[in-house]
């Protein structure tokens, strides 16, 4: 019987549980212990990563879970010089209105009706 590696709590290092319930304990580990909760963030690139605030950056940098992907133009800043013009769902972003237009109603959903 081969015993699964244990992850260790980043908010109770004598907290260890194996990395399938890892998850489950950060949230309510988080609810149970909110003046450490403050001190601390979530990795954008896996949330199961949880360090503190000063070591982010520096977290975010080297994080194993970082791909060549998400250094792609779509996760560069608006307005960078990429040669590749822009994605369809980038496009709709940049074009759909930030204000409702004056006079303009919010649009109704209307339900097809069902044969009867």
């Amino acid at each position: 019987m081969e015993t699964e590696a244990l992850e260790i709590c980043p908010y109770d290092p004598n907290h260890r549980m194996p990395p399938s319930r890892l998850q489950y304990h950060l949230a309510s580990c988080r609810k149970k212990n909110p003046k450490i909760a403050k001190k601390m963030a979530n990795c954008k690139y896996n949330a199961c990563h949880v360090v503190p605030i000063k070591r982010l950056k520096e977290h975010e940098v080297n994080c194993v879970n970082r791909t060549a992907v998400d250094d792609g133009p779509a996760t560069r800043q608006l307005g960078s010089l990429d040669p590749r013009p822009p994605g369809p769902l980038l496009l709709l972003l940049l074009l759909r209105p930030t204000r409702p237009q004056e006079g303009a109603r919010p649009a109704r959903m209307r339900h097809a009706r069902l044969p009867r």
